[in-house]
């Protein structure tokens, strides 16, 4: 029987898995994110026939949160959710670190760009007293998000 450094015994037949577990939350809480974003554009575009900055910057935030969410079900395909020594030695383990680092990469700019469009739509229905803060604040998050990014990829 094989045996790692620490004594771990693989089992490649019926592992213990996570995996149910995170594709349920990963693809739960995107479909309801998908259904809160899509119902305040409707509104906002054919309802109220106001359709602004904010409005783009949310849907295009939206979109990269749906590739983040495909790309990190796809890593389930490669071991995500399993212990890493029950693996099987088939499975492409570089394909699935590849995937991983994507969702990774993309963390930020979805969180960042959901701030920015939070910021923009106080600017544009608070008035003039949160523009200069706002202001600051959106350049924080541009300012946080390439330095996030630039961090990880070295």
């Amino acid at each position: 029987m094989v045996q790692t450094i620490d004594g771990h015994v693989p089992n490649y037949v019926n592992p213990q898995t996570r995996v149910p577990e995170y594709l349920g939350v990963q693809i739960s809480l995107t479909a309801f994110t998908l259904i809160i974003v899509l119902l305040r554009l409707y509104t906002r575009r054919f309802l109220r026939n106001v359709f602004s900055l904010e409005d783009w910057v949310a849907a295009f935030s939206m979109l990269l949160a749906l590739v983040s969410t495909i790309i990190s079900c796809l890593s389930a395909l490669g071991g995500t959710g399993l212990h890493y020594y029950d693996i099987p030695p088939s499975t492409n383990k570089r394909l699935a670190a590849s995937f991983s680092f994507a969702a990774q990469v993309l963390y930020q700019p979805i969180l960042n760009t959901t701030k920015i469009s939070i910021c923009l739509f106080y600017m544009s229905s608070l008035g003039r007293g949160v523009q200069r803060p706002c202001q600051v604040l959106i350049a924080l998050a541009i300012a946080f998000c390439i330095a996030c990014t630039v961090v990880e990829f070295t």
